[in-house]
């Protein structure tokens, strides 16, 4: 699994190690189940990873690929910061000129990053009102391969 964001520069410096333990989860309340038609919630979470920042290369054909209204966020707005939209909005447009007029391509800042997540365990759970709970688990083995099996929850 990939991520790209920009970094908070304020809070974060910039990591070159790998992060020895990482987790995500994801949280899908309210899935339409076509087959039953009941709602379901889904939690999905990847445990276990492992976080590692991606090659430079990498993080530049991301970069390439990242439409003109992301490239320019890159540039003028400050990630997590409070902002006055007149203002932002006034970089925006003048940035968004300035790149229209001089056709030159932009460069993907600093603060644009990109992070791989090797995971050792992709777990999914499935929940709804009136239903059995299931959860399914895909652990990696030692030889690479995974394992796909039910467990309790």
């Amino acid at each position: 699994m990939c991520s790209t964001s920009p970094i908070d520069t304020r809070a974060t410096a910039k990591i070159s190690r790998p992060i020895p333990k990482a987790s995500i989860t994801f949280y899908l309340p309210l899935v339409k189940d076509d087959a039953g038609g009941k709602d379901t919630t889904w939690q999905v979470r990847l445990i276990g990873a492992t976080a590692v920042e991606l090659p430079e290369s990498e993080m530049d054909a991301l970069w390439d690929k990242e439409d003109l209204p992301a490239k320019i966020r890159g540039h003028v707005f400050p990630c997590g910061e409070p902002v006055d939209y007149d203002q932002l909005k006034l970089k925006h447009d003048t940035f968004l000129r300035e790149h229209l007029t001089s056709g030159k391509p932009i460069e993907r800042p600093a603060s644009y990053t990109g992070w791989k997540f090797q995971p050792q365990r992709w777990d999914f759970l499935k929940v709804g009102q009136g239903l059995i709970a299931d959860r399914f688990q895909y652990r990696l083995q030692s030889n690479g391969k995974w394992e796909s099996m039910h467990v309790s929850t």
